[in-house]
């Protein structure tokens, strides 16, 4: 069939030669130029939406990937692994795009769980995969299961023994000599199911994950370039371990480990290498060389899932620019003035992140109106903590307990309550204020002035004959069963701030520790040994002392779990080289839930646009 043409030989479009068949002429230019319009405007809003995608709390991740197990027969630990070991519990990045969403690749993986078996000329598939958080999750335990069926029986086929996934899990990566494990061990790589298995025996969430360790088949059994045949049956391994769908419960072995500056990082550093290895939507950032703004944001770090890095006031260190590159967040949080945190700091560090959405500074004319407006970020809730703004070891332990519970930190003079944080307690009118340290710290005067504001609240003291002794009480209160628990020397902050700011997004406490008593029955020791479970133990330590880690683990025959040669798997994929296909929206200010109330609230929002 001859193409319509029109005019002086032209060719006409379809629509064009559909429209001359009905009305022996062309639709007049306008009215194509009005569909495109409205084409256009109709498809402004999903592209709104859809660069507006954020994360779930690790806290909804959880309950979502344990009700998919749970109705697939999956063990819980099985499909909660894989999905970290894929994405980190991550639907999307810090842009708003579905992890892996490559627009290179004709059929990229995409989303938590990494699914790369799909039809992409499947446009509503790719959308709800790419969109669709519960619809990834389900769609990737669908694919395990087809594995389970696909692969090698081993043992009674049990599905809630765990060591029987072990084929199950090569193939939903790969069914391919890629994963033998001998093949792998040749260029010193360890092959994917391996890798699942060590994570599984790792809290690599604290109180979202229950470790449990996983025998694997013996490589002797598996020559190199062998590929096991698909109707083979195998023995399964060697102590067997049990999955959450019935049968023996899968033990829980506490992790431990000491995080110390290494390789040029310093401890806050390498805690957020460590503690967010797939990066974070929020980072807070503080000055380094004091103490009150970093004290006071433990609890917005928390809040926010985010780690607090620490700066010098007029210059950028290169191992800042590499951490912040690697958590390529969303939002760069910085608190206190320009004399704390230097406008050319904040400029070189917007320069150096262009796919920042949104800069916050909070400050205030002091380190007491500062805490006050971090307070105003925060939601309304029960309690408040009180701390001195003089010195910071009394208030480092409550600063990590009330940050876990969103509660926020104020600080206080000696004597007199200063007016910010009066109007905080005002506007906020807690029923619980907790008071970090005795009264040579805070005097009664100061909690008399708390008495008088009427706000029928209940005021707790904790108090010990020093900082290890204050804070191994507040330990014992907030968490008597022990948990995740993180140690940092008491004297200096440049570890313990950044550690406690972890604690609390972790849901634990944080101990202190004197480094010329450790192993002497000090505090922290005493309630290390009277806790009933300790599923995490984290040292952080801006010194690197590895004989006094050695000291506290001694006397609690504990051993660092960390020196196992745990694999940390690489993104999957470089958000750095993915930056150019990533459309950067405009610089706006993302402002807190609509829950958040007061006139402190708009004081507290400093912005850099």
């Amino acid at each position: 069939m001859t193409p319509a043409t029109g005019g002086k030989g032209r060719r006409m479009s379809y629509t064009q030669a559909r429209s001359r068949a009905k009305t022996g002429r062309p639709r007049p230019r306008f009215l194509r130029g009005l569909c495109f319009c409205l084409i256009f405007l109709l498809a402004a809003p999903a592209y709104a939406e859809e660069i507006s995608y954020a994360n779930p709390s690790r806290a909804e991740v959880a309950a979502k990937l344990e009700v998919v197990a749970k109705a697939k027969a999956i063990p819980s630990v099985i499909l909660k692994t894989i999905a970290y070991v894929e994405s980190g519990w991550r639907q999307w990045d810090g842009a708003g795009r579905a992890i892996g969403d490559d627009p290179s690749l004709t059929r990229p993986a995409l989303g938590i769980m990494q699914i790369a078996s799909y039809d992409p000329a499947d446009a509503e598939l790719v959308r709800r995969l790419k969109y669709d958080i519960d619809f990834n999750i389900e769609y990737g335990a669908d694919l395990l299961n087809r594995k389970w069926l696909s692969t090698p029986t081993i043992g009674d086929n049990d599905r809630n023994v765990l060591e029987n996934w072990y084929f199950a899990i090569w193939a939903y990566h790969s069914w391919s000599t890629v994963n033998n494990p001998q093949d792998r061990a040749m260029i010193g790589e360890v092959p994917y199911q391996e890798a699942v298995y060590r994570r599984a025996a790792a809290e690599y969430f604290p109180g979202f994950v229950t470790p449990a360790e996983i025998t694997r088949i013996d490589p002797d059994l598996l020559p190199p370039g062998y590929l096991p045949e698909i109707d083979s049956r195998w023995e399964t391994p060697e102590p067997r371990h049990y999955g959450d769908l019935g049968g023996e419960p899968a033990p829980r072995p506490p992790l431990v480990s000491m995080i110390k500056p290494q390789d040029g990082f310093s401890a806050a550093e390498r805690l957020a290498q460590t503690k967010w290895p797939y990066g974070s939507e929020t980072v807070v950032l503080a000055r380094g060389d004091d103490f009150p703004d970093a004290l006071a944001g433990a609890p917005l770090a928390a809040y926010y899932q985010a780690p607090i890095l620490l700066t010098d006031p007029e210059s950028v260190e290169e191992s800042l620019l590499a951490v912040l590159g690697a958590l390529t967040p969303a939002r760069l949080i910085i608190l206190g003035g320009e004399g704390a945190v230097s406008p050319a700091v904040e400029s070189e560090l917007r320069a150096a992140m262009p796919w920042l959405r949104e800069t916050i500074r909070v400050a205030g004319a002091d380190r007491y109106e500062t805490a006050a407006r971090i307070a105003a970020l925060l939601p309304a809730g029960e309690g408040v903590a009180l701390a001195t703004g003089r010195d910071y070891p009394d208030a480092l332990a409550l600063a990590a307990a009330a940050a876990a519970r969103g509660t926020p930190l104020l600080l206080t003079r000696e004597d007199s309550l200063p007016p910010a944080t009066e109007a905080v307690l005002r506007e906020r009118g807690p029923r619980q204020v907790w008071v970090a340290g005795g009264e040579g710290v805070i005097s009664p005067r100061v909690l008399q002035a708390v008495d008088d504001l009427g706000l029928a609240a209940s005021v707790r003291r904790y108090a010990g004959a020093d900082r290890y002794e204050t804070a191994a009480a507040i330990a014992a209160e907030f968490y008597p069963d022990g948990g995740v628990i993180y140690l940092a020397e008491g004297r200096g902050y440049a570890g313990a701030l950044p550690a406690a700011a972890a604690a609390a997004t972790a849901g634990g406490c944080l101990l202190l520790i004197d480094g010329s008593a450790a192993g002497a029955d000090s505090a922290a020791e005493r309630y290390l040994r009277a806790v009933k479970t300790i599923n995490e133990l984290v040292f952080v330590s801006a010194g690197g002392d590895e004989a006094l880690w050695a000291r506290i683990l001694a006397p609690l025959g504990l051993m660092d779990t960390s020196k196992n040669s745990l694999i940390t798997p690489p993104p999957p994929f470089s958000r750095q080289a993915s930056l150019s296909s990533v459309t950067i929206p405009p610089r706006v200010c993302l402002l807190p839930p609509p829950s958040l109330t007061g006139k402190l609230l708009a004081e507290a929002l400093i912005l850099s646009i």
